[in-house]
């Protein structure tokens, strides 16, 4: 098999649970022998993946996770289930009642079906993590930086239909992809949840 970065020919390391461990002869880039099919995530990190251990997580982190759940009862009840007493739900989203989604309406970036389906406030999020035994200890606003890159990919696809979006699209080279912008956060916060030991 040949390297899945440089395309140049590989050699056998060793097997780990009967899968051949190879090392690129050019970049020295280390990967396994197996061709998956479209079905490989959901076949290998099944519910069976993380359950089948018996052991639970002192911490589950959901960074920008939650609004993309499409069944957030069943995820949130496998996350309860797999969190020690006394352990914690650190979880960040984007904040409905912040004045960015107030300003922009419909318009807001992060109404992004069918990627995003979930929207928050901080006072929804407690209600929700309170139906499965969390309780809020923390919470905030995260320090972000977004590269060049990422800003004009999102820009791009935001706008991209648009007469507007065209123009702009062209004009976005003059970013540097490298270019560390800070993002303000007003819209993004956090909350860090304990269960708590008698619901």
């Amino acid at each position: 098999m040949n390297c899945p970065i440089c395309n140049s020919t590989s050699e056998y390391l060793f097997s780990k649970y009967d899968c051949s461990i190879l090392s690129c002869q050019k970049c020295h880039h280390q990967f396994a022998d197996i061709l998956p099919d479209s079905n490989h995530t959901q076949t290998v990190y099944s519910d069976d993946y993380f359950n089948s251990g018996g052991a639970g997580y002192d911490l589950i982190s959901m960074i920008q996770v939650i609004s993309h759940f499409f069944d957030l009862q069943k995820a949130l009840t496998t996350a309860a289930a797999m969190t020690n007493p006394n352990g914690y739900w650190l979880i960040e989203t984007w904040n409905r009642e912040s004045w960015t989604a107030k300003i922009s309406g419909q318009n807001w970036h992060e109404y992004s079906p069918p990627s995003v389906l979930h929207w928050f406030s901080p006072q929804d999020l407690e209600q929700l993590a309170a139906q499965f035994g969390f309780h809020k200890i923390a919470s905030g606003r995260p320090e972000k930086w977004i590269n060049g890159a990422h800003v004009k990919s999102l820009l791009r696809y935001k706008l991209g239909r648009s007469p507007f979006g065209k123009l702009l699209s062209k004009m976005l080279g003059i970013i540097p992809d490298q270019l560390l912008i800070p993002y303000p956060a007003e819209d993004l916060f956090w909350i860090l949840f304990q269960k708590s030991t008698v619901i």
